[in-house]
């Protein structure tokens, strides 16, 4: 089976000013994203970390 590795913050692109916007804020968003995709091409996937909101915060979060 194939591996797929993703870097830091794959899901932003390091769009720093754009957080409010594009952080993901409970980490579903991602988590469901690479599950349909590692199951639709049978690949294993390693998200790396994702940007998540959290109380009006953000964090480089390791996505699972």
């Amino acid at each position: 089976m194939d591996l797929l590795v993703l870097p830091e913050l794959w899901d932003t692109g390091y769009a720093v000013s754009d957080l409010e916007a594009c952080a993901d804020t409970d980490g579903r968003e991602a988590q469901v994203f690479l599950s349909d995709l590692a199951r639709n091409y049978r690949i294993n996937i390693i998200g790396g970390s994702i940007a998540r909101a959290c109380d009006g915060q953000y964090y480089d979060y390791l996505s699972f």
